[in-house]
């Protein structure tokens, strides 16, 4: 089955698909004394109409983080297994300071003719004792989505 006969079927299901126009992750400086760098990208998956009001959406999206820090501050030697219950007793410190480097809108076409445009905006970041198998220390991230929503009119959607 092709990308486009699955996107119509789901389509048929009531959501609006979508397909990336342009892809614009944001960076922070996490000031931690690693050098960490985040790159936080919130992807757009689909629109639903909401059931309280025909001219609003629901937009579902995933967060995907990433973290990269200097080879000299990997610790690939102090890998503990952990479950995603114990990430928070595992907080060494709370609320770590950031700068944005960069941050943009990712912009999507949605199948019902809307363009639907995202950002992180980040609120509040918690580095663990925890580390990947690469030795990248681990952050409990908090961003949130600024969204925009245009019908192909270019008028605004509420969401």
């Amino acid at each position: 089955m092709s990308d486009d006969q699955i996107a119509e079927r789901i389509n048929e299901m009531g959501y609006a698909t979508c397909r990336p126009r342009q892809i614009a992750p944001c960076h922070y400086k996490v000031n931690d004394g690693m050098g960490t760098i985040l790159r936080v990208l919130i992807v757009v998956n689909h629109l639903t109409p909401s059931t309280s009001h025909a001219q609003i959406f629901d937009v579902d999206s995933t967060v995907q983080v990433s973290a990269f820090v200097p080879a000299s501050s990997r610790a690939p030697e102090k890998l503990v297994p952990y479950t995603a219950a114990e990430m928070t007793s595992g907080i060494v410190v709370h609320d770590v300071d950031y700068d944005i480097l960069r941050g943009g809108f990712s912009t999507h076409s949605m199948s019902d003719g809307m363009v639907v445009s995202v950002k992180a905006a980040m609120g509040q970041i918690d580095k663990t004792k925890f580390v990947t198998p690469h030795g990248e220390p681990v952050y409990i991230v908090n961003p949130f989505p600024v969204t925009k929503i245009q019908r192909g009119d270019g008028r605004a959607v509420r969401v």
